[in-house]
């Protein structure tokens, strides 16, 4: 993968762009690492963004630091549906 294709974050990772609302592709910066975290038990969005909040707040990372995350979706949903749902979040 070409690094004139990679977009640079503030968080510490890179990511390769793809169509909206995906990302292809994220790696860690220099001095960096992406850390998977799963939740012990899935939880509404609002109340399991707060807990990446906390987890990030304590480690004295910032907001931009969440590279990618899994959401579960209650109903299948369109693309169209899906942008509409990430697009409540993404802000």
């Amino acid at each position: 993968m070409s690094e004139a294709h990679l977009r640079a974050a503030p968080g510490g990772f890179d990511f390769l762009p793809g169509g909206s609302p995906y990302s292809l592709g994220v790696i860690a910066q220099a001095g960096h690492e992406i850390v998977h975290v799963t939740l012990a038990r899935p939880l509404p969005y609002r109340q399991g963004f707060a807990a990446v909040e906390s987890y990030l707040e304590a480690r004295r990372r910032p907001a931009t630091a969440l590279c990618a995350l899994e959401l579960r979706s209650p109903a299948p949903r369109s693309f169209d549906g899906f942008a509409d749902f990430n697009a409540v979040y993404g802000e």
